[in-house]
C-alpha cells in the first residue's frame, strides 16, 4: 500500500512539473540595453515593454533597434515594466 501511495506522488509531481516547465515567446524591438538586461516592447502593442534579464552575455549582435525573440518560461513579474528572465535571446535577421 506504501509503495502505491508514492508511486502516486511521484506520477503527480513529474506531470505537475511537465505541465509547469512550457516555453512562451515575445517578439519585439529592443529599446532599451543595461549589462545583460533588454527592454523589449512588443511589435503590436508598444505599451507591452518587457525587461529580460540574461543569466549569460548577451548576444554581441542585439542593439537598441533589433528585432528580436525571447523564449521564456511565461513568468512575467507585475511592475512596469514587467520583468522576466530569458532563457533564449535570438536576434532575428529583417526581411
Amino acid at each position: 500500500m506504501r509503495n502505491i501511495v508514492v508511486l502516486c506522488i511521484v506520477i503527480t509531481s513529474l506531470l505537475l512539473t511537465a505541465a509547469c516547465s512550457k516555453q512562451v515567446e515575445h517578439i519585439g524591438i529592443v529599446t532599451d540595453i543595461h549589462e545583460k538586461r533588454i527592454l523589449v516592447s512588443g511589435i503590436e502593442n508598444k505599451n507591452n515593454s518587457i525587461w529580460f534579464t540574461s543569466k549569460k552575455m548577451l548576444p554581441p549582435e542585439v542593439r537598441v533597434g533589433s528585432k528580436v525573440k525571447i523564449i521564456f518560461d511565461g513568468v512575467v513579474a507585475t511592475s512596469y515594466p514587467g520583468q522576466a528572465f530569458a532563457q533564449k535571446i535570438i536576434v532575428m535577421n529583417e526581411e
